[in-house]
């Protein structure tokens, strides 16, 4: 069927426009580098950034050309002209009444920069006033500052009558950038190429071309507040540290509505969670310092000062340290509210002090300043798997996990040095035991590379090995007491054993091992010779205390009799006759 003249001419502008819109946004590679920047702003000058942005719009827009889509299906199908020429007309029309649509209520994000002497840092303004992340915010202002189109499209006056169909009349988002020297940019976002979901059409308001931007940019500029606020605990990391002081005076104390008032809305009954871990109540000083060596020495001083573990205080300033908010429960806390999470008089406080590292926004110049934060632990949450927590830095209260968040179980003599003895086994030159009345001296034989008696015996290889490895990896499982008054109390006046230690360089350590501990078989009562302190060790490291020669010498081949070696020789012969 022929075309009539009122038919043929809009098809024809129709098909002519499609044509050229999609071989210049897909073929056309734009100006030149420096021709292409969207926002000419620096990342160190940038100073604030706002976000407005539909977030139904792009379902819109997926909608109307869902219904295109189908349109030009059907279009195919069928014959005529006059069914193209009014399809055209009707898809013209639903698009417009597409973006004419009722839509949600635009979203808004807006954070500036913040100047506190040399440092700087982002905050929120909308939806909350907050904190942000700093590597989120770094990535963020990143994408910005000096932001580049992918391609630009230069479109001289007539080619494109309007921009509805690259969603620029109606932007899914609006981005206001500003610089500390005066400097705007407003940035529009469109919608997606019908070629490729992976762009965006975009445009710099008052600016004719039309660039073509990831379409990752939409996603990273409209995240919720929630996703990109800072949830730092501590801002001091670990290997800075160099003092952490826990305060703990109490047990937590109860909170209301355990006693007959009402518990608050928002939460049932606070709970302690897990019972089987009964906070500590003891408060201590972690201090760092360095060895002989040079590397990192903790010691820890409360109701006693001695040496600390360091790979226990090591683990506790890291899970301290590296700790982040879950959630948020009151971002302007009241009193009432201090009281409710048990934040009023908290049970738990960790200080921490160390030497804080600055780098300047240019990153051309570093420094160190001296830092101080204190974490406060309230209760824990009904469910028990959380801590409402404070900091001195920040306002807010805070969820964090309690799984592995064990502080408060840790007592300070968990955190002491366990070692019974800094000797380690290389640096070992003789060991000499006394149990039971026997006594053996055992020496390195480098030789035979294994541990063999001073006399130049074997001894078997596994009761050696063993003995050796146990009494160089000496640990402690209790401290007992700090001074001893009766040594006849631990059985250490007659020690069941004796064990002395003698390294390459420096001073022998002698060990005794005295009775059971009390109401526990596993352990065992040991001293050093060189200080009061009694404590307690497994009682397995006595069981390989050699109590006789059999027990640690390799058993000699029995002598051959007169007729076995007859035996031998009968049986040589006949191999020799055969």
């Amino acid at each position: 069927m022929a075309l009539s003249k009122r038919h043929r001419a809009p098809l024809i502008v129709f098909g002519l426009a499609i044509v050229v819109g999609v071989v210049t946004l897909t073929t056309q590679k734009g100006a030149k580098a420096e021709k292409s920047t969207l926002i000419d702003i620096q990342k160190d000058d940038l100073s604030r950034i706002s976000v407005d942005w539909y977030p139904d719009r792009d379902t819109r827009y997926d909608k109307a050309l869902e219904k295109a889509k189908k349109k030009a299906e059907k279009l195919a199908a069928e014959s005529g002209a006059a069914a193209l020429a009014e399809s055209s007309e009707s898809s013209e029309s639903s698009e417009s009444a597409s973006s004419t649509a009722p839509e949600g209520d635009v979203k808004r994000i807006a954070l500036h920069k913040v100047a506190e002497g040399e440092d700087e840092y982002w905050v929120l303004d909308e939806p909350i006033q907050c904190r942000i992340d700093p590597s989120t915010a770094d990535g963020l202002v990143g994408k910005l500052a000096m932001l580049k189109a992918d391609r630009l499209v230069d479109f001289e006056k007539g080619e494109v009558e309007d921009d509805s169909s690259l969603g620029l009349d109606r932007p899914v988002a609006r981005v206001q950038c500003e610089g500390k020297r005066g400097s705007a940019t407003t940035l529009m976002i469109g919608r997606k190429q019908p070629t490729s979901t992976s762009e965006r059409y975009a445009r710099v308001e008052g600016d004719r071309r039309v660039a073509i931007v990831a379409a990752s940019l939409l996603s990273d500029l409209t995240r919720e507040a929630k996703d990109i606020r800072d949830k730092r605990v501590f801002t001091l990391k670990s290997d800075e540290v160099k003092t952490l002081v826990a305060g703990r005076d109490h047990t937590p104390t109860k909170p209301s509505g355990e006693s007959g008032e009402s518990a608050p809305e928002s939460e049932s009954k606070p709970s302690y969670g897990n019972e089987k871990k009964t906070p500590a109540t003891d408060s201590y000083t972690l201090t760092k310092g360095e060895d002989e060596n040079g590397d990192p020495k903790w010691a820890i001083a409360g109701e006693v000062t001695a040496d600390a573990d360091s790979n226990e205080v090591s683990t506790l300033v890291s899970t301290l340290t590296s700790k982040r908010a879950e959630d948020f429960v009151a971002d302007k806390p009241t009193d009432a509210e201090l009281a409710q999470y048990g934040l009023t008089n908290p049970a738990q406080t960790y200080t921490l002090t160390g030497r804080k590292k600055h780098t300047a926004p240019d990153n051309k110049r570093e420094w160190r300043s001296e830092t101080t934060e204190t974490l406060e632990v309230g209760y824990k949450t009904p469910d028990g798997k959380s801590y409402y927590i404070r900091v001195s830095w920040r306002p807010e209260i805070m969820k964090v996990a309690a799984e592995g968040f064990d502080i408060v179980s840790k007592s300070a003599s968990d955190l002491r040095d366990k070692a019974m003895h800094k000797i380690a086994q290389k640096d070992l030159l003789r060991i000499e035991t006394t149990r039971g009345g026997f006594q053996a001296k055992l020496e390195y034989d480098k030789k035979d590379k294994k541990w063999n008696l001073a006399d130049g015996s074997k001894t078997k290889e596994f009761a050696a090995s063993g003995l050796v490895s146990g009494l160089a990896n000496l640990s402690i499982s209790k401290f007992i007491a700090e001074e001893a008054t009766d040594l006849a109390t631990y059985g250490l006046d007659q020690p069941q054993a004796t064990v002395v230690l003698t390294p390459k360089k420096g001073d022998p350590v002698t060990i005794y091992f005295g009775k059971q501990v009390e109401g526990d078989t596993s352990l065992l009562y040991a001293k050093r010779s060189d200080r009061d302190q009694i404590v307690a060790v497994d009682s397995y490291r006595l069981y390989s205390i050699p109590e006789k020669l059999s027990d640690i010498a390799e058993t000699p081949a029995p002598p051959k009799t007169e007729s076995a070696e007859s035996g031998e020789s009968a049986a040589a012969m006949a191999d020799i006759l055969q």
